[in-house]
C-alpha cells in the first residue's frame, strides 16, 4: 500500500542547531586557544624571572665594578692634586738641617712648615755670630725669600749657648723647583 500525503511537511529549521553547533565550536576553540595561550605566558613569565634572578647578579657587579672604577678615578685624581700640591717638607728639613750643620747649630728643638709657606724653626746654637752666620746663609738658598728673627735668648752664660727662634718665608714654587732640578 501506498500512501499518499498531501500535506506538505514541515521542514526541520536546522539553522538554530547548525549555530549552537557553530557556537559551541568556536567557543571551545577560544578556551583552548586560551588556555594555551596562558600555558605558554606562564612559562614564559617564570623564564623571565628566572633570567632576572641571573641577570641581577649580573648587574650588581657591573654596578660594583662602576663604583670601583669611579673610586679609583676619583683617588688617581686626588693622587694627581697632591702630587701637584705636594708639600716638600723632607727635602726641605734635610736642606736646613745641612745648612745648620755647616754652621755648627746644636740643636734644632722646633721645625713647623705651615700651609702659609712659613717656616718656623727653632734652635740652640753656641754665639751670637753663628746666629748672624745662620741667617746669612739662610737667605742664600734660592727658595727663601726673608728670615725674621723671632726671638733670641741666652740659655747657659758659661758656654754661650742661645736658643734663637726665627720665621722663614719661603717661596714655595721656588723650593718645588729647586727639588725637581734636583732629583
Amino acid at each position: 500500500m501506498i500512501e499518499i500525503n498531501f500535506f506538505e511537511q514541515k521542514k526541520k529549521n536546522s539553522v538554530p542547531y547548525l549555530l549552537l553547533a557553530v557556537a559551541i565550536i568556536s567557543s571551545l576553540v577560544l578556551v583552548s586557544y586560551l588556555i594555551i595561550a596562558t600555558k605558554q605566558l606562564n612559562s614564559q613569565y617564570t623564564d623571565n624571572l628566572s633570567r632576572i634572578k641571573q641577570q641581577e647578579k649580573i648587574v650588581a657587579e657591573i654596578e660594583q665594578i662602576n663604583l670601583m672604577a669611579d673610586q679609583v678615578s676619583k683617588l688617581s685624581a686626588q693622587l694627581d692634586q697632591l702630587e701637584q700640591n705636594k708639600f716638600p717638607t723632607i727635602y726641605l728639613y734635610d736642606a736646613i738641617q745641612s745648612v745648620l750643620l755647616k754652621h755648627d747649630a746644636t740643636i734644632l728643638s722646633h721645625f713647623h712648615y705651615s700651609l702659609g709657606e712659613r717656616l718656623y724653626i727653632s734652635l740652640q746654637l753656641e754665639g751670637l755670630d753663628r746666629v748672624a752666620e745662620l741667617d746669612r746663609a739662610l737667605l742664600q738658598l734660592a727658595y727663601i725669600n726673608s728670615v725674621e728673627l723671632e726671638l733670641i735668648e741666652l740659655t747657659n752664660e758659661d758656654k754661650a749657648y742661645y736658643q734663637a727662634e726665627m720665621k722663614i718665608e719661603i717661596n714655595h714654587n721656588g723650593l718645588l723647583e729647586v727639588m725637581s732640578d734636583g732629583d
